[in-house]
């Protein structure tokens, strides 16, 4: 029985081995390029550290309340020195005794740490890509919640981070400092009808100085941050290499950011990460002609001048111009900062959303 126990062990072995192959046969180079391209090679990893993350409760996981990964983001920002990158499917939080019923602090140590570098009149970058709007269709009540408590986040009423920035050094050009993007592509259709769509973020990663990355599930919101809600789980990666600069995290973020900007890696190796080259030259200015071209192309894709609705449907009447869209690097726009801003988006006790907890969107 024994033997034939063993036998049988064997076997499955065999066949699982043989599985593999077939699997590393059919996918070939691709499945070697996919393994390898992002990977860390040896002598990156031995300077690499990795924690595990969680946002987890007493009614998720029957444990005491964990909120690390919020943490984690909090010391991130608190501890960079010179650039944050943050791509996020949500960018909801707030200032401290703000009075907004939104709790997790990650806004807050944004905004102290662009305090000391504007007071300081140091170089510090921070770059935030989201999806251009919330999933759905824009006329669905939870859609407009959502957009309503990201918008007072960023730059709607005194504490937005945007407005309590420039409250505060009104002399000082916030978007030297800091800048919100969103991605989007275009294609011509087989009948020649072009279209476009948003290419809706759905990461959830934060990189500080190429030293520390934070990757995981976890939003910037209270269901994400505050760990008596959704449960979540992240890494926590840094980076102690010191010569040659930081490997890993580094060519990682290179790899993102050729993809976004739509020039090669060589080309943002040249310049330091926070560098005017990169942040004005690639980042913004890029950002700024594609956004005209899918303008002129697309007049009723979200816009700042889109104040309301009303605003949304005239400009579907408008002449649509495609002869800046060969012109488009990479996927990067501009994050619509006042899109809607004249609407009251907030749910109304005529839809049945009224009647619920405002936690369900924030």
């Amino acid at each position: 029985a024994a033997a034939a126990a063993a036998a049988a062990e064997k076997e499955e072995d065999r066949l699982l081995s043989s599985l593999q192959e077939d699997i590393n046969q059919e996918e070939g180079v691709a499945a070697t390029a996919l393994n390898t391209e992002h990977s860390p090679t040896a002598a990156e990893a031995k300077y690499l550290s990795v924690q595990v993350l969680r946002s987890l409760g007493a009614w998720s996981a029957g444990c005491p309340k964990e909120q690390s990964i919020e943490k984690a983001y909090l010391h991130a920002i608190a501890t960079a020195n010179s650039f944050v990158y943050i791509e996020n499917q949500f960018f909801i939080s707030s200032l401290t005794d703000s009075g907004t019923p939104v709790h997790n602090r990650v806004l807050q140590a944004l905004y102290e740490r662009l305090v000391s570098a504007i007071t300081k009149d140091e170089p510090f970058r921070v770059v935030v890509v989201l999806p251009v709007h919330p999933e759905g269709l824009l006329s669905s009540v939870p859609v407009k919640a959502v957009l309503h408590h990201q918008s007072c986040t960023i730059n709607r009423g005194r504490n937005s981070l945007l407005q309590s920035l420039q409250n505060r050094f009104p002399h000082c050009t916030v978007s030297d400092y800091i800048s919100f993007f969103g991605l989007r592509a275009h294609a011509v259709l087989p009948n020649g009808a072009h279209t476009t769509e948003q290419i809706y973020v759905h990461s959830k990663l934060l990189i500080a100085d190429d030293r520390i990355m934070v990757v995981g599930s976890a939003n910037i919101n209270d269901r994400s941050m505050l760990g008596n809600r959704d449960s979540e789980i992240a890494l926590r990666i840094s980076d102690s290499s010191c010569s040659n600069g930081h490997f890993a995290i580094r060519r990682f973020r290179e790899k993102i950011w050729s993809h976004h900007i739509g020039v090669p890696v060589q080309e943002i190796q040249q310049f330091h990460p926070g560098s005017d080259e990169v942040y004005r030259l690639l980042w913004q200015r890029v950002a700024r002609d594609n956004t005209l071209a899918f303008q002129r192309a697309f007049p009723w894709v979200p816009a700042s001048h889109h104040s309301t609705f009303a605003a949304i449907k005239a400009s579907r009447s408008k002449r649509q111009d495609f002869s800046l869209l060969p012109s488009v690097v990479g996927h990067v726009v501009e994050y619509p900062l006042n899109f809607l801003h004249k609407e009251d988006l907030l749910p109304k006790l005529s839809n049945k959303e009224g009647y619920l907890s405002v936690d369900l969107f924030t």
